[in-house]
């Protein structure tokens, strides 16, 4: 096959190609880039035609326009390689080659008028050029890189070492053997391989980017599906969080919510990953390699949980300190009238109930009067406080201790016989009369209680009876000399 035939292959190959290129850019989705491929194609077919439509004995401008075209085109093949990929072009490069090929066959043609040393220049430059592409397509490759990235950068490669190779044979060889080189099989091996070029050329290009457009729509599905992954996490994030504040609003004290919350935390976060610290905040432990953005998500749902439960946990110190300060008697800590009005009513049947006893038990100070008028009300209240801590310690577990009111104080006593009761009440007489109470660096004169007792039966119908019979009970104590116990009679 002779030269000129493989040309005109080559010019159908590439004509065809720009065709499709042009297609291509017009009809589907195409990156930066591609355009300066079709360029490039372009160039590459005019430049051929041109070497084609020379006359048989080219001049110097017939070979500089091919020839310069040719290399023009590979420069822009080169550039739309750098957009494509989104890298930086080097366009002071790209004028260094342009005005240096220029400046080089500008003196092969006029300084010298060297047929050969055009060659040569053409030829260096075509191989530098197809080599550098090689490097760029090869270097740094991108996740979308592919099959057709090697095929195109092996047929650069050949075209590049064939175009070096023709420029040594071009500055080694006789003057006299120009017009055989033009006709040799060694320019028909290079054009031969120029045609494979032009046409792997064009599928190569067209093939990465439908690729690379492929390979995008799958990075946004991943995107998309992580992105719906991510809002489905956010709201099972949110329905957890939400049920924790319910949870933690149903409490009714602090302890209940510690469970809550450690259970509430795996939901959250997962296993292990996240605690509840003493400092009220949440604790993550996040692994090193996760992702910044989801390491960021977490970060940010921790800091709204960590709100969410010390808002909780304020909330209930706060209804606990409102049950105690409703239940408690602030100056001795031990209940109040309220809570005995609330509770004596549920101990009476309940032990009626189960057949248990009950014993009610009130207490008076003597002569507290004398108290608070020889020392003073402050006196008064550490008597009160001293009273208060002796009865809590004396106090059984299932006794309830209340401050009735002034001086005055209710036993509730469970599960006692009368005998039991009498020993009892007996030992906390002799305690409170042992007990020393300190005011102001000296210890007041010791006091003494009058007790009166009644026992619930079937003759006391409720509560109220109960309270009054004690009462009386009491008064009689006082009645009789104080500082002794008087059960109250059937």
């Amino acid at each position: 096959m002779d030269i000129k035939t493989l040309l005109v292959i080559g010019t159908a190959i590439g004509f065809a190609a720009s065709v499709a290129m042009f297609v291509v850019l017009w009809t589907r989705k195409t990156y930066p880039g591609f355009g300066w491929w079709t360029l490039g194609l372009a160039c590459q077919v005019l430049g051929t035609v041109s070497f084609i439509l020379r006359s048989r004995e080219p001049g110097w401008f017939s070979m500089l326009v091919p020839s310069g075209l040719l290399v023009i085109s590979l420069i822009l093949i080169s550039r739309g390689m750098l957009v494509f990929r989104e890298r930086h072009i080097g366009y002071g490069l790209e004028a260094a080659l342009v005005l240096s090929y220029l400046v080089l066959f500008a003196m092969a043609s006029f300084a010298e008028s060297d047929a050969l040393a055009r060659i040569a220049v053409y030829s260096f430059y075509l191989g530098i050029g197809s080599l550098l592409t090689v490097y760029w397509i090869l270097s740094r490759r991108p996740a979308y890189f592919s099959a057709s990235e090697l095929v195109l950068a092996t047929s650069l490669v050949l075209q590049g070492v064939a175009a070096i190779a023709r420029g040594v044979y071009s500055v080694t060889a006789q003057p006299e053997v120009v017009n055989h080189m033009l006709d040799s099989y060694l320019q028909g091996y290079f054009l031969l391989i120029q045609v494979v070029t032009a046409m792997l050329l064009p599928l190569a290009l067209i093939n990465m980017n439908a690729l690379r457009t492929e390979f995008d729509d799958h990075t946004t599905q991943g995107k998309l599906q992580a992105s719906l992954a991510r809002s489905e996490r956010h709201r099972e994030q949110m329905r957890a969080l939400n049920a924790m504040n319910e949870q933690l609003m149903a409490c009714r004290h602090v302890d209940e919510a510690w469970p809550i919350i450690a259970h509430s935390l795996q939901t959250l976060f997962g296993p292990g990953r996240a605690s509840f610290s003493a400092h009220g905040v949440v604790q993550l432990n996040l692994d090193a390699t996760m992702p910044g953005d989801e390491a960021a998500s977490l970060q940010n749902l921790a800091i709204t949980v960590t709100e969410s439960i010390k808002l909780a946990l304020s909330h209930l110190e706060l209804e606990e300190a409102l049950r105690t300060q409703a239940l408690r008697d602030a100056l001795t800590g031990l209940f109040n009238r309220r809570y005995l009005d609330d509770v004596l009513p549920r101990e009476l049947e309940r032990c009626r109930r189960q057949g248990e006893t009950l014993t009610l038990a009130m207490l008076d100070l003597d002569h507290f009067k004398r108290v608070n008028d020889n020392f003073g009300h402050d006196a008064g209240d550490a008597v009160l406080r001293t009273l208060g801590s002796l009865l809590m310690q004396w106090a059984r577990s299932s006794d309830i201790v209340c401050r009735y009111g002034g001086e005055e104080f209710t036993l509730i006593l469970q599960g006692s016989t009368p005998v039991d009761v009498s020993e009892r009440l007996q030992d906390l007489l002799q305690r409170v009369a042992h007990m020393e109470v300190q005011f102001e660096g000296s210890t007041l004169p010791p006091i003494t209680v009058s007790i009166g007792v009644a026992q619930a039966h079937a003759g006391v119908p409720d509560a109220d009876e109960l309270l009054s019979r004690s009462d009386d009970a009491m008064y009689q104590a006082k009645q009789q000399g104080r500082n002794r116990v008087v059960m109250a009679t059937v």
